[in-house]
């Protein structure tokens, strides 16, 4: 799917973060878990070339999500807030039950 726009979804966490890339129909066209440390943001800028038009949503800019959607930003990466209350909400609806995983999140972001 190299070439394609496509958003990237980021369900954060303290020592990881979980991207799920989707095309403009929704369908998932990636997805990868990067462990946080000094190279992550490198990594996950790398991966995301594949999108050429891209734009991210990061869940909870305000709390975990803060200094991923900073960096994003800073490097002219085109960036939008999540909450996590709506993507919980849509994991219920889409699966039929509470079952949390950092895909399903990422996914319903």
């Amino acid at each position: 799917m190299v070439g394609q726009s496509g958003r990237v979804r980021f369900d954060p966490h303290k020592s990881s973060h979980t991207a799920v890339a989707v095309d403009a129909a929704g369908h998932k066209i990636g997805r990868r878990k990067f462990v946080v440390n000094a190279g992550t943001f490198g990594q996950l800028i790398r991966w995301c070339e594949q999108w050429p038009e891209r734009r991210f949503a990061v869940e909870g800019t305000g709390g975990l999500g803060r200094t991923l959607a900073q960096q994003l930003a800073g490097a002219g990466e085109d960036v939008v807030n999540v909450p996590s209350t709506p993507s919980a909400r849509a994991r219920l609806l889409a699966t039929a039950g509470d079952h949390k995983t950092d895909p399903a999140d990422a996914l319903h972001e």
